[in-house]
């Protein structure tokens, strides 16, 4: 379909294609316009004192909505800060890995398709954040988008050893762990290790669930959206339970959890 097309041609060009400067755009707002749902996105508390519960619903449907967006902007940047930035440092002056491919393979994993798969979602997301008042859903994108987090199965299946092999190459080849260093130590990485960076993705798809549970609890059931969202939450907390129980069936359970706690 048009998604795998459009994820196949932007894997071609995730290695070359990366803006550090992205900004959160807030929708456009005519505070003149008669228009209500314009007026969602304009803050004045003053005015929600008498604020219909209508009213109130949909502005908070659409704080809901702009979470989204700006939560997936940040995983995004742990997206690329792993499979833009680190795999960029392993390269030497002649555009070659200083480690074998194997070992490349094994500490990225699918970062690839995740990559590619988030960059298009980020940026369906901030375009419907952008133009709010017009077309106020987002079940629509994410029940397009719902069916791809099965890379996330494949990423937990790959997990456990791509962490051991971090770490043994680490420990065996000090050109590789003085990369790690660097990296580790750069503003980049907010003073967490690759590898909890690493442990992102599992942490992702439960952010869905929350957030589309508390978007499907203000939403009518009459509402264009709601069929789309109901539909995307199901996929997405089947998607979760999923990657919980891979995380249970770690060997490095503990290790796992450890880190967990650490980036929360």
């Amino acid at each position: 379909g048009a998604l795998d097309d459009s994820i196949s041609v932007a894997s071609s060009t995730a290695n070359e294609e990366h803006s550090d400067n992205e900004v959160v755009v807030k929708p456009k707002v005519n505070p003149d316009s008669g228009d209500e749902s314009e007026k969602l996105a304009v803050p004045d508390p003053q005015h929600r004192i008498n604020e219909s519960p209508d009213k109130k619903l949909r502005r908070k449907r659409f704080m809901i909505a702009e979470e989204l967006y700006t939560t997936e902007e940040a995983y995004f940047s742990r997206l690329s800060l792993i499979h833009i930035e680190f795999r960029n440092r392993l390269k030497g002056p002649d555009g070659r890995y200083i480690v074998p491919d194997r070992i490349i393979q094994e500490i990225f994993m699918n970062s690839e398709q995740l990559y590619t798969l988030h960059q298009l979602l980020r940026d369906r997301l901030k375009e419907r954040i952008e133009s709010w008042e017009l077309r106020p859903r987002i079940g629509d994108i994410m029940k397009d988008m719902a069916p791809y987090f099965a890379l996330y199965t494949t990423y937990m299946s790959m997990f456990e050893q791509a962490i051991k092999t971090l770490n043994d190459t680490c420990s065996k080849n000090e050109q590789f762990a003085n990369v790690v260093k660097t990296i580790e130590a750069d503003e980049l990485c907010a003073n967490l290790k690759l590898s909890q960076h690493m442990l992102g993705p599992v942490q992702r798809i439960p952010r869905y669930r929350m957030l589309l549970e508390d978007y499907i609890k203000r939403l009518p059931e009459d509402s264009p959206d709601y069929p789309d969202v109901k539909e995307s939450l199901d996929k997405v907390a089947a998607a979760a339970n999923k990657a919980n129980d891979d995380i249970a069936k770690l060997e490095n359970f503990q290790l796992v959890m450890h880190l967990l706690r650490s980036v929360s």
